[in-house]
């Protein structure tokens, strides 16, 4: 049976606020203290995080199992042999980038932090594989002292609510400001969402400036010339439109702020959450990623994410959904172009057609009934009823409401706005923020390429076929009054790369456990030089491990070799081109290592993403005997 270890990393940055630990090493460890694996596994997390020391860990070489790398989202995965079915781990992490994090001339330290230990629980799941699911939020004084000490990385965490109401302000241009004795320096701006949340990401350069920069960078305090603080002294502007919001002074100023500031900001102008403003459609998001702060999207860039991730597979193109536009039923419809002008500006765009979405859920339509307080509710509660609204032309189930695509690709917002406590009304639509999901295969033809005859060891061109490169578009979202031949852009994605492309007739170590040809995302393929034309032969003294991995985006190769001594990390030789590593990895054995059978796994990333998740962590594996 195949045991799934399933994790994600988070890293909290305020009690409302955290983001996901995307593109770092997780590594898999054989518990280092055995006679308090029980006491370290239930401890609280929180005491049991901390930096591991140069002893320790040379201390943990020796009992490293796994190493996986967090996606997007910080998810992370490692696929164990059945014979840790009853081990508990050890699990560190090693920081090596932070989310918005601006390279500079700082080097970053090899920074590896031990999260916790755990004994699976697992769970057998219908395909025969035993599950386990782990979840790990980093607190808010280790992760911001990590991002702001080590990387430079400052934030700002905020939420603007009106002072006597509580209502939230959504789209509101929030401005922080630091507050200095020679002039003061703008942090950043940022707009709120829906919940009227906001962050400001920024570097110690934005407050540092005086007027010898970029020459001397310091800090001043307002009122205090010449003494130099550490923080900034930071205060709010917030406008929509020319309504002001929040209109703080140096005078409110926060003095000397940490690496994360968390505000909430108390506004005594009328929130435009009190049901008589509608909010205004965007499309926002592809996946959970906000495409104008998570990926490179702007006119020469790369499309990739911010973590250097392309897009595949289906994309879930999201954001605001209004029920009506100008007081009128509203509708929306998505374009997509690959043709750019001189200055880098999408051009001859085309409609995204009823064939290229999938069946989208965008909400439901909800009923609600008071019900009296009973046995098993001791106050007045509410009895929900729902259907969902799902865009589709296809058939849908007897709980769901059918939302059409037009042919021309037109989507008509589901107009049901009664009371939903109106038994005899038709319900309250509450849009759950997608708007359709892309089947981004059928945007242009993405064909296969044929790497028949391809051998371990050898570079992917080796067979005269190049590896694909990524295919860039943009997307925007249009909308208009139901109807009418006006429309309006409400969000544009102006770059987004995307890649498809799927590599075939590759055989894995044919001369022993052959398997393929096989239609892969990209080449992974490990086999052994000894092996080769004698699949059963013994290796005595040395192995010669021949590896291949490729992809346009090609993410860390790591190689193991599992024995009767446990598991051993094997060094990857840096060869090949960017997206093309290859070569030979070269194990001496001695006379004390045991007779026995050995496992070699390859493993390694296609840095591929849907935005909501990433393509799997792959692997090939060899056995041998000596």
């Amino acid at each position: 049976m195949k045991y799934i270890f399933r994790g994600n990393l988070l890293g909290y940055l305020c009690d409302d606020c955290y983001e996901a630990i995307a593109g770092n090493k997780v590594l898999l460890y054989l518990p280092l203290d055995q006679e308090r694996v029980t006491a370290n596994a239930v401890a609280d997390t929180k005491d049991t995080f901390h930096q591991v020391t140069d002893d320790e860990l040379k201390k943990k070489e020796k009992l490293l199992i796994a190493t996986a790398v967090t996606d997007e989202a910080g998810n992370f995965e490692f696929v164990l042999d059945e014979k840790h079915a009853n081990t508990a781990f050890d699990i560190d992490f090693e920081c090596g980038t932070v989310p918005h994090h601006i390279p500079g001339r700082k080097k970053i330290p090899f920074l590896q932090f031990h999260l916790t230990t755990v004994y699976p629980q697992w769970r057998t799941s219908e395909k025969e594989e035993a599950v386990y699911r782990f979840s790990y939020a980093i607190p808010s004084k280790w992760w911001c002292h990590i991002r702001g000490h080590y990387f430079d990385a400052w934030v700002i965490c905020g939420q603007i609510r009106n002072c006597e109401t509580g209502a939230v302000f959504p789209n509101v241009k929030v401005t922080a400001w630091d507050a200095d004795f020679i002039s003061d320096d703008n942090l950043g701006t940022a707009v709120t969402d829906a919940s009227g949340h906001f962050r400001i990401d920024y570097t110690s350069a934005k407050f540092k400036k005086t007027f010898l920069s970029p020459l001397i960078n310091v800090e001043t305090d307002k009122g205090l010339p010449l003494t130099f603080h550490s923080g900034p002294d930071v205060y709010f502007k917030a406008v929509i439109g020319t309504t002001k919001i929040v209109d703080e002074t140096a005078a409110n100023r926060r003095k000397n702020v940490g690496y994360c500031l968390c505000v909430d900001l108390c506004s005594n102008v009328q929130g435009p959450n009190d049901g008589t403003n509608p909010p205004i459609p965007a499309f926002l998001k592809i996946g959970g990623l906000d495409y104008e702060s998570d990926i490179q999207s702007h006119a020469g860039q790369s499309g990739l994410s911010n973590s250097n991730y392309a897009f595949y597979s289906t994309l879930r193109l999201n954001g605001i959904l209004a029920q009506k536009l100008n007081g009128v039923p509203m509708e929306y419809r998505f374009e997509y172009t690959n043709q750019y002008d001189g200055s880098g500006n999408p051009v001859s765009w085309v409609p995204v057609l009823p064939g290229q979405i999938a069946a989208t859920d965008i909400g439901y339509v909800e009923k609600a009934k008071l019900m009296p307080a009973d046995l098993f509710h001791p106050f007045p509660w509410y009895k929900f009823t729902y259907k969902y609204c799902i865009v589709t032309n296809g058939p849908v189930s007897a709980n769901q409401i059918q939302v059409p695509i037009a042919a021309d690709g037109w989507i008509a917002v589901p107009q049901q706005n009664d009371d939903p406590q109106n038994e005899l009304g038709a319900g309250l639509f509450v849009a759950n923020g997608n708007q359709i999901v892309l089947n981004s295969t059928t945007l242009e033809a993405f064909p296969p390429i044929d790497l028949t005859g391809l051998v371990a060891g050898n570079s992917s061109t080796s067979t005269g076929k190049a590896l694909a490169t990524d295919k860039v578009y943009a997307l925007r979202m249009l909308v208009r009054e139901q109807g009418s031949g006006t429309f309006f852009e409400a969000g544009r994605c102006t770059r987004l790369a995307i890649d498809n492309t799927l590599y075939n007739g590759m055989k894995h170590h044919p001369e022993w456990g052959a398997w393929g040809p096989t239609t892969e995302y990209g080449v992974c393929m490990v086999d052994i030089q000894q092996l080769i034309g004698a699949g059963c032969s013994k290796i005595t003294s040395q192995a010669d491990i021949l590896f291949t991995c490729a992809h346009p985006n090609l993410g860390t190769i790591s190689a193991t070799l599992t024995g009767p001594g446990g598991t051993e990390a094997l060094v990857v030789p840096p060869t090949g081109a960017t997206g093309d590593k290859h070569g030979t990895i070269i194990k001496t054995f001695t006379a004390s290592d045991p007779l026995c059978a050995y496992v070699v796994t390859l493993s390694t990333q296609y840095l591929l993403t849907t935005g909501d998740s990433s393509h799997p962590v792959v692997q090939d594996q060899i056995a041998f005997c000596r």
